[in-house]
């Protein structure tokens, strides 16, 4: 007699769901790119021109635009950076608990490390451990 409610499934309709598909490729979880300026690990990354990178440092309007992540590793002026962009969780242990802002230096520091009238961008949030990326818009601590 049938299955009670069940209902045949009519042309053009889903059918039943399949088995899940296997794992996708093994990829990285940062950028690879040139940076201009040598960095340490968790120091705060922009975008410049010709797509290399730089250190974010600065205080004044527009220091912030184009900040894109945070270095994953130690690197040279001219050496290939790895950057965690928002989305990516950057492995960068010691860094201070709590919601990341960007500092004049270029550094990742906790909101009260800020100096009042200076631009920053909000990074993400530290668990000690690594740093759950998302870069924000710039702003003005007031």
């Amino acid at each position: 007699m049938g299955v009670p409610f069940s209902f045949p499934t009519a042309p053009g309709e889903p059918g039943a769901t399949g088995p899940t598909g296997p794992a996708g490729p093994a990829g990285n979880p940062y950028e690879s790119v040139t940076t201009n300026d040598a960095a340490s690990a968790g120091q705060v990354a922009r975008r410049v021109t010709g797509g290399n990178v730089e250190l974010a440092d600065g205080g004044s309007v527009g220091s912030g635009d184009a900040t894109v992540g945070l270095y994953g590793a130690a690197v040279a002026g001219g050496g290939t950076a790895q950057i965690y962009r928002s989305g990516s969780r950057c492995p960068v242990a010691g860094l201070p608990v709590g919601v990341l802002w960007r500092s004049n230096t270029g550094g990742a520091v906790l909101y009260a490390s800020l100096v009042s009238g200076e631009y920053t961008n909000k990074l993400g949030y530290s668990d000690g451990a690594g740093v759950d990326v998302n870069v924000g818009a710039e702003e003005m601590v007031p």
